[in-house]
């Protein structure tokens, strides 16, 4: 049962990557990104968690398309949460990728360029719905608390620009104010662990989000993974050839690794049944993981809508229960 592993999973989080917190906690929540109510997943998922408040509102001139995201706050495992739902509808990401195929990048406020689909989308949560006043609110509440940031999709961009944002305003500390600060808490089991970082970013499916200044920006801010399953579409637009390059490495699941190390593209190159290997690929775009396929070679269902073996437009709208793929 995931009860008796989970706080051990999120007390252990330092900077390596951990399977079992993508798996069994970070994915679903980017799943209940996509629930009108992400309450039931996050009883299911963090029980004693609370969500602090959802946002939606549209996000492009078509009037119809809307962009979403929650934040959660969780007292007993010293966490606070922000999470990005991906696209939402056929309609929206029709246009989203005629978007981003037609217009060329534009400046980040922040450092280097970014897709204008991205951007916008975050700036219009960030901003106009006042998602960035709700986090500075529960970060100024919880300064000490680890944030993770997680999304699917679009919302694994909008998950990269919201970490160098925080980051670049001063938000929320990545790291511990001190080199020789460090959280230490008693397990169960008699196990102590230490954490040393305050901020962490995993996303699942996301599209290259900005340029390369964007991804050293990125890489050297924050521990992050770029979680790719197999030959999933999605990370391989836009293109290199559009000046778009990744952060991070990816995880191949053929190789189980455990290097200590901050951003990475975990690549999983199979089904991400639980136990399923993977690899950790290092430099931002590295011909050993997803990027040895063609685009041509990529597909979009199921490796792009499935990950950890649950539909991830579906899965939170169940509650986290995977009744049906």
């Amino acid at each position: 049962m995931l009860r008796p592993l989970l706080f051990l999973i999120i007390a252990s989080l330092s900077v390596a990557y951990d399977d079992l917190l993508a798996r069994q906690v970070l994915l679903p929540l980017a799943s209940a990104a996509y629930a009108d109510d992400p309450i039931p997943c996050l009883n299911r998922q963090l029980s004693g968690s609370q969500l602090s408040r959802r946002f939606e509102i549209g996000c492009d001139s078509t009037g119809n398309n809307t962009c979403s995201a929650f934040t959660f706050v969780d007292e007993s495992r010293r966490i606070i949460g922000l999470v990005f739902r991906g696209t939402n509808s056929d309609e929206q990401l029709a246009y989203e990728t005629q978007a981003i195929l037609t217009s060329g990048q534009m400046t980040f406020q922040d450092g280097g360029k970014v897709a204008p689909y991205f951007n916008n989308a975050f700036f219009s949560l960030w901003n106009s719905a006042g998602l960035g006043c709700n986090v500075q609110e529960i970060s100024n509440k919880h300064p000490t608390f680890q944030l993770y940031i997680t999304g699917h999709s679009l919302g694994g961009a909008m998950a990269s620009i919201s970490a160098v944002h925080i980051i670049s305003s001063g938000i929320h500390s990545s790291r511990s104010t001190s080199a020789n600060t460090t959280h230490e808490r008693s397990l169960s089991i008699n196990t102590k662990i230490t954490i040393t970082f305050r901020m962490i970013l995993y996303t699942f499916g996301e599209p290259r989000t900005g340029d390369d200044e964007f991804a050293r920006l990125l890489d050297f801010s924050i521990s992050a993974y770029r979680i790719v399953h197999n030959k999933d579409k999605i990370p391989h637009i836009p293109t290199q050839t559009m000046g778009y390059q990744h952060h991070g490495t990816e995880v191949d699941p053929n190789i189980k690794c455990t290097q200590n190390v901050e951003k990475y593209q975990v690549y999983y190159e199979n089904d991400m049944q639980s136990g399923a290997p993977y690899k950790l690929c290092s430099g931002d775009e590295n011909a050993n993981c997803s990027d040895k396929f063609p685009l041509n070679e990529t597909i979009f269902d199921p490796d792009h809508l499935h990950y950890f073996g649950v539909n991830v437009l579906k899965f939170g709208k169940q509650g986290c229960v995977n009744s049906s793929n």
